[in-house]
């Protein structure tokens, strides 16, 4: 709703309220009367779907079923009070309502007309840099910072790959760059060649994003050290050497570093050991960085996606992270672990098969609000969380809130729905 016509609404509800009380005062008590009225304010929209009073034999007032414009059926509320005091509460209660609600239409409103104003003004000259753009979120993120209008660097390992070719084709905004970061002098031949691209255009850094990760899954003992250092040297030490290089530029333009985080950091799922154990070593780099950063202008954030595993690539290696983990197995882990393994790894491999086409962008718009707000506010906050599912969402209130370890232990088990071990 335009913010002119909002207020316009706000303005004649608050009207129509006062003719309800004036009509009620004016009514003599005993007097049944029963009126509807649909009434309309400036414009098109019907300033009340329902207005429905009526003054009872007692004199009392029953106003239900109020429902501003654009609120839908949450707005509904109904109240029922005896005496022209009660009803006067009544409608003072209705209108508060209604006024709060359109008071919060009203600052979503103004928060993205003012990020729009921010992509106007000085943000036109600002580029973005985000690592792990092959597929998946770094994909989606990396065409949503385009569509916003700025300048972007997407980096990914494969710089021939079907994603980056997908991005080239997008416009002279989108610069497609080979980069990987577990390679110092990958990630230094990419520094220098986005620092010379950004003299040639007259742009600044405005923000670099953190987004490489990769996920195994799969019990601690399964993993080889080659996946356990995989894991390490992607989503940690990546994270720090991507940081380290382009701290330079980021001080010249007083940018943000956003870094994409996980639930895992917070409370790591069984099976995610090691990928719970580097979210959570970002999420403390992080805020050690932030307060060495905020002193020079740099804006230190980290995003929570939320649920997102299922309707992204990050779980498309795990067949052959499987076969490597059965590989590098013993004899006695095989006799042990076999069946239980072969069950564990079937359900996980049915889990993943549904996630979205590597080229497919994320449809979740709570997912790209909360990027935009860590991207483009004046004054970001050092944490952004999209809404998940309101199961995902329960379960990590309980686990955080768990009186017990046994509690908090059952409940991951819930959650998760992992294959049960028989014993032998």
């Amino acid at each position: 709703m335009p913010a002119g016509d909002a207020i316009n609404a706000s303005r004649a509800f608050s009207r129509e309220m006062e003719a309800v009380i004036a009509h009620t005062r004016a009514t003599p008590r005993g007097t049944p009367a029963l009126e509807t009225k649909r009434g309309q304010y400036a414009g098109e929209t019907p300033q009340l779907r329902t207005l429905l009073w009526r003054r009872s034999r007692e004199g009392g007032l029953v106003c239900s079923a109020i429902v501003p414009p654009g609120m839908g059926a949450s707005a509904t509320r109904a109240f029922s009070c005896a005496g022209d005091v009660g009803g006067r509460r009544a409608l003072l209660a209705c209108s508060a309502v209604a006024l709060g609600l359109l008071g919060h239409r009203l600052a979503c409103a103004w928060a993205t007309r003012r990020r729009l104003s921010l992509l106007s003004g000085a943000y036109s000259k600002r580029a973005v840099l985000i690592t792990g753009c092959d597929t998946g979120l770094g994909f989606s993120l990396a065409l949503r910072a385009h569509d916003l209008g700025l300048w972007v660097f997407a980096t990914c390992l494969r710089g021939e790959g079907a994603g980056a070719r997908r991005l080239r084709e997008m416009s002279p905004r989108m610069q497609v760059l080979q980069m990987d970061v577990t390679d110092g002098q990958s990630v230094f031949a990419a520094r220098d060649s986005v620092v010379r691209q950004l003299k040639r255009n007259n742009l600044e850094l405005g923000a670099l994003v953190n987004n490489a990760a990769v996920m195994v899954f799969g019990e601690f003992e399964w993993q080889t050290e080659r996946l356990i250092k995989f894991q390490t040297d992607v989503n940690l030490l990546g994270t720090f050497r991507v940081t380290k290089a382009f701290c330079p530029e980021l001080r010249k333009s007083k940018g943000r570093i956003i870094t994409v985080s996980s639930h895992c950091a917070q409370a790591t799922l069984p099976g995610l050991a090691v990928y719970g154990a580097t979210k959570a070593g970002i999420e403390a780099w992080s805020d050690g960085l932030r307060m060495e950063l905020q002193k020079y202008g740099i804006n230190v954030i980290t995003v929570l996606p939320g649920s997102f595993s299922q309707r992204s690539n990050i779980g498309g290696q795990q067949g052959e992270f499987a076969a490597e983990m059965r590989a590098a197995m013993n004899q006695e882990q095989k006799d042990f672990y076999g069946e239980y393994f072969e069950r564990y790894q079937k359900y996980l491999a049915a889990v993943f098969s549904g996630r979205a086409s590597t080229l497919e962008a994320l449809q979740d718009p709570h997912l790209y609000r909360a990027f935009e707000e860590a991207l483009l506010s004046q004054n970001p906050r050092a944490k952004y969380e999209a809404p998940a599912t309101f199961r995902y969402n329960l379960y990590h209130f309980l686990f955080k809130w768990s009186p017990t370890t046994k509690v908090h232990d059952w409940l991951v088990e819930k959650f998760v729905q992992l294959p049960k071990w028989k014993v032998k």
